[in-house]
């Protein structure tokens, strides 16, 4: 029998405040990666993913920070993940406005890989801390899904075209808007 003095919590509000605490929104960073670089993220040219799949043109996908992924390599718990991305600036802070009707743009992503801390500064954030543009989490876009076109099309900020953004990112259940197909490959 529980002591009086012990809190009571059910396991209804325990999922409860961890299905809240999933679905927040959090500040991000997005960068993009592929084609025209030599790192190509999507089938069929794909050199790896760390999550065991591609997604073929149309299916957008995007690597994720280490710190979210939860492993420094290999299949990590933030594989297939959804998640719905949302950018509000550039690095520069004007407001991006390449969305619909003008707004900002929104995408959904499936995690296929990892954004290695070791490698990008911006995936580099400590648990519970931001990297140096003020994100907790970092997308690195897969340019090759068309991902990366959908989200920062032709957007000139007057330097030229924008490739990296701020904004923020919410879990998603993939089932509730990310339209595409996995095909199996990579490490």
């Amino acid at each position: 029998m529980a002591s009086s003095s012990s809190p009571a919590f059910s396991i209804a509000s325990l999922l409860a405040l961890l299905t809240t605490a999933v679905m927040a929104q959090i500040p991000a960073t997005f960068t993009h990666y592929g084609i025209p670089d030599s790192a190509n993220c999507a089938a069929p040219n794909a050199l790896d993913a760390s999550c065991g799949f591609y997604t073929p043109p149309g299916s957008f996908s995007a690597a994720i920070s280490q710190n979210y992924f939860g492993a420094a390599s290999g299949v990590g718990p933030g594989c297939k993940l959804c998640w719905l991305l949302t950018g509000v600036t550039d690095t520069n802070g004007a407001a991006l406005t390449n969305g619909p009707n003008g707004g900002p743009p929104s995408i959904i992503v499936k995690i296929n890989n990892l954004c290695p801390a070791d490698s990008n500064t911006l995936c580099a954030q400590p648990p519970r801390g931001t990297n140096s543009l003020g994100g907790q989490i970092n997308f690195d876009i897969c340019s090759d899904s068309g991902a990366a076109a959908a989200f920062f099309p032709d957007y000139d900020d007057g330097n030229g075209p924008v490739g990296m953004a701020i904004g923020t990112a919410q879990q998603i259940d993939c089932g509730s808007g990310w339209e595409g197909v996995t095909i199996p490959g990579g490490n």
